[in-house]
């Protein structure tokens, strides 16, 4: 089976730069990437030429999910359909292939997988279910009825989900209303109801970043008239009921749902002052009323997928015939303190690198242990303790600091080594002798990068050449002499 992924993007040039460096790492199965883009102001624009004639770019000219995500499925040409955040990145180099052998069961028309949070062992979303007027739950439900008596759906989150396309396209694609919350929900009810199954597959996560957003200014203050608009029109159109029936249990239901007793909990805790409950309270009678009239005037805007989607347009990564496992040594990397050119430089090339299909290890000063900043490409921090000066050679603070630094980030590449993983090669730059003990040891083939060495900074700045500074270019020229490579 062949996949479209679809990435529904707008203002995060450097987060969706990230995502399709690691589509390009997965395994498996043939894809195309179909990127909706819009309306973007950033730089999105710059990184989708860079994959010109690569991927297929469609513009979207409101900030509309479900019409994003309808016009990606137009454009797809895929057997299957995969839709992931462009703030999130796969799990693991077999996501797709585990979505193309959950499809092989005809009665699939959904599949999704859990949701973990950034870098945490935390599942922002691992299984869940719905119920015809729009109560949801976020773990496996513990009885077989909602609160509102009709049975549970089960549901993915569009973060990680995949729809087999013409079983998706037979129930008419997302609903255009939904701006966004609750779109998926509502495709996986409207599947359920024509007789198709959804599966959940346990073992196929992603990583979700979070990125800020016009909806998500902070962890109290979201849209919650969208939310409540969505939730209202969501009952007022899966209730099976008589409407005037169905009118009033969604009128009862309304004050019952999560999101509410969300609000109310914010300020019973004293997270948030009495003046933000009363307009967040606001809000959600504005988006109840808008729910309401939309529910009962509205018809459903379905998705239109008369005309057949463009050809498939495989996804080739410009890589390398045999990628190494590359780790590279710096001090900071952008985004952390102090970080200065050789951090910036060494980030850029990790960056290319991982591009170009190669796995890349980052170490280098970070409280945090383990980062990952894309598929195949992690971020291992040194922390303060780690790296504190200790007395190695005496009253040489300058010499102190190097070897410290230069021992942990050899005793980090054994530690990796121990977990399985082993490296082809390893790059540094020659500045404050990163490598030294890396070197020393033979551990890894090295490669330092030239920078000003430690003699010629020395004689610029005037430096007054000590004991401790003499000490010090001579490890940095013994580290050029034995480096395996310049």
């Amino acid at each position: 089976m062949r996949a479209s992924i679809i990435i529904n993007t707008y203002n995060r040039a450097a987060y969706l730069r990230r995502l399709l460096a690691s589509l390009g790492h997965l395994r498996g199965v043939e894809l195309e990437v179909v990127v909706v883009n819009g309306p973007s102001t950033d730089s999105t624009t710059s990184v989708l030429e860079r994959y010109r004639d690569r991927i297929k770019v469609v513009d979207c000219p409101t900030r509309n999910l479900s019409q994003s995500r309808n016009l990606g499925i137009a454009a797809a040409a895929g057997d299957f359909v995969v839709f992931i955040d462009d703030d999130a990145i796969p799990g693991d180099s077999e996501w797709l292939a585990r979505y193309a052998q959950a499809f092989q069961d005809e009665r699939i028309a959904a599949a999704w997988g859990p949701v973990l949070h950034r870098d945490t062992a935390w599942f922002e979303f691992w299984e869940g279910a719905t119920s015809e007027y729009g109560f949801q739950a976020f773990t496996a439900p513990e009885s077989e009825r909602a609160p509102d008596g009709r049975e549970w759906v089960k549901r993915g989150q569009g973060c990680n989900i995949a729809f087999h396309r013409d079983r998706l396209v037979s129930v008419g694609g997302f609903d255009e209303f939904y701006t966004y919350y609750l779109d998926e929900t509502d495709v996986c009810l409207r599947l359920a109801r024509a007789r198709y199954s959804g599966v959940s597959l346990p073992s196929n996560f992603v990583r979700h970043y979070s990125a800020s957003s016009e909806r998500r200014t902070s962890p109290h203050n979201r849209n919650w008239d969208v939310i409540t608009r969505s939730d209202t029109y969501f009952a007022l159109k899966n209730g099976r009921d008589p409407l005037p029936v169905c009118w009033l249990k969604t009128l009862r239901f309304a004050p019952k749902k999560h999101f509410v007793r969300e609000i109310d909990d914010y300020w019973k805790k004293g997270e948030i002052p009495f003046s933000y409950w009363l307009r967040f309270r606001g809000k959600w009678l504005c988006g109840l009323l808008q729910g309401l009239w939309a529910g009962l005037t509205q018809r459903r805007r379905l998705g239109n997928f008369n005309a057949p989607p463009p050809p498939f347009l495989p996804f080739r990564p410009l890589h390398v015939n045999h990628p190494l496992r590359i780790a590279l040594l710096t001090q900071t990397v952008p985004g952390q303190p102090n970080y200065g050119g050789i951090g910036r430089y060494t980030y850029d090339l990790a960056c290319g690198l991982h591009e170009r299909g190669h796995e890349v290890h980052i170490i280098c000063r970070d409280e945090q242990k383990l980062h990952y900043e894309g598929l195949r490409f992690v971020i291992h921090g040194l922390s303060v303790q780690e790296t504190a000066p200790r007395p190695i050679a005496g009253e040489r603070p300058v010499l102190n600091k190097n070897l410290t630094y230069a021992l942990a980030s050899e005793r980090k590449l054994r530690e990796l080594y121990a977990d399985g993983i082993e490296f082809d090669i390893v790059h540094a730059s020659n500045w404050n002798t990163e490598a030294v003990a890396l070197i020393r040891e033979r551990v890894y083939p090295t490669v330092l990068m030239l920078v000003t060495p430690l003699a010629q900074v020395v004689q610029t700045e005037k430096w007054l050449l000590n004991d401790d500074l003499q000490s010090a270019i001579a490890l940095d020229r013994w580290q050029i002499e034995h480096a395996d490579a310049i």
